[in-house]
């Protein structure tokens, strides 16, 4: 036996409505990131809740393929602070922040000690890189310091501990 009675009812003047998703809205910019000097990085929003479609605009614009798609690639000049916004088809507005660290690239310089001439205009000169994590040069040798002994071009690609990479100028050796 069911204590429960059940029974239907309508009033002329109510109105009777059903609510739809109460969520809230909830925007997502990824990860920070962390680049070198000139590299770039692909930021990526997401969205939480909220009623598509979405559209998204990130500030600032400096360094963005696009400001107004979800997953632009960023190339900033500098460390920044990109902060997305995201509003859904009932204008239900989200925001959310990333940051994007530059780190610079290694100042590569090469010093040239020990100039020695034969009597024959034989030469050795000796190429130093300035400091890094690893190198790689033109001779493909991977020391900091090479020997040179013919007249030609040169050059060092240096990476730091940061894996940020760098290339020399052109050094050239001339008898």
């Amino acid at each position: 036996m069911s204590n429960s009675t059940s029974f239907d009812y309508t009033h002329p003047d109510l109105q009777i409505f059903t609510l739809g998703n109460t969520k809230k809205l909830s925007a997502n910019a990824g990860s920070n990131a962390a680049i070198c000097s000139g590299s770039s990085t692909v930021l990526s929003a997401s969205v939480t809740n909220g009623t598509s479609p979405f559209s998204y605009s990130w500030s600032p614009s400096t360094g963005l393929s696009s400001a107004s798609v979800y997953n632009p690639t960023a190339t900033p000049p500098s460390t920044t602070k990109y902060v997305v916004t995201v509003t859904d088809d009932k204008g239900c507005v989200a925001t959310e922040g990333v940051g994007v660290t530059v780190k610079p690239l290694p100042v590569v310089t090469v010093k040239s000690t020990g100039l020695v001439t034969a009597c024959n205009n034989d030469y050795e000169a000796t190429l130093t890189s300035s400091e890094g994590s690893s190198y790689l040069w033109s001779t493909s040798a991977t020391t900091r310091s090479i020997a040179v002994t013919t007249e030609d071009d040169y050059s060092v690609t240096v990476t730091d501990a940061n894996g940020c990479v760098n290339t020399s100028g052109t050094i050239s050796t001339l008898k």
